[in-house]
């Protein structure tokens, strides 16, 4: 007991250790936004987030990125629509 009451004091000092590197800034301006989830996909979505040790914000962010690049240009999905 006694050596994790003296190692307790040094953990916490701050003089011990250099100051936190900055985080880069973005490379553009963020927006905050609100989506509805049904609570099984919001349990999902925290799930897949947590096992692979990101943040639900980057999950959903790469999961955006990566369906945009999927999508037909609208002219294309509009003109298969209407032959």
């Amino acid at each position: 007991m006694t050596t994790v009451i003296h190692i307790i004091p040094h953990l916490l000092s701050t003089d011990r250790y250099p100051p936190a590197m900055p985080r880069p800034a973005p490379p553009e301006k963020l927006i905050n936004t609100a989506v509805r989830l049904p609570a099984s996909t919001h349990r999902d979505l925290h799930e897949a987030a947590g096992a692979r040790d990101i943040s639900v914000n980057r999950l959903v962010v790469r999961a955006v990125e990566q369906y945009l690049k999927t999508l037909r240009p609208v002219e294309d999905a509009f003109l298969q629509r209407h032959q």
